[in-house]
């Protein structure tokens, strides 16, 4: 639960993801160190927001805990809020 955490709180502040999505390793290191590298078959990249932030975690951890991470971008439909009947003034 706390590896998922520590994920989550690096990829909060993507919210635009060239392509679409992304794949990536991470792997939490003890000491508190994240390391990043491309998973197989995705480019050597990292979107800007993933490395906004400290590649840092606070997991206490004996040995790494690497993790495959994936991020998408979606769209969510908004509705319109309903409209208000026009007040009329005499």
């Amino acid at each position: 639960m706390l590896a998922e955490s520590a994920m989550n709180a690096l990829v909060e502040g993507c919210d635009a993801v060239p392509g679409g999505s992304m794949q990536f390793h991470a792997t939490l290191q003890p000491g508190g160190r994240i390391e990043i590298s491309a998973a197989p078959g995705q480019p050597a990249v990292v979107p800007i927001c993933i490395l906004k932030h400290a590649l840092v975690h606070r997991v206490p951890l004996t040995r790494p805990c690497p993790l495959d991470v994936k991020i998408e971008q979606t769209t969510v439909p908004m509705t319109a809020p309903a409209p208000t009947p026009a007040s009329s003034s005499r």
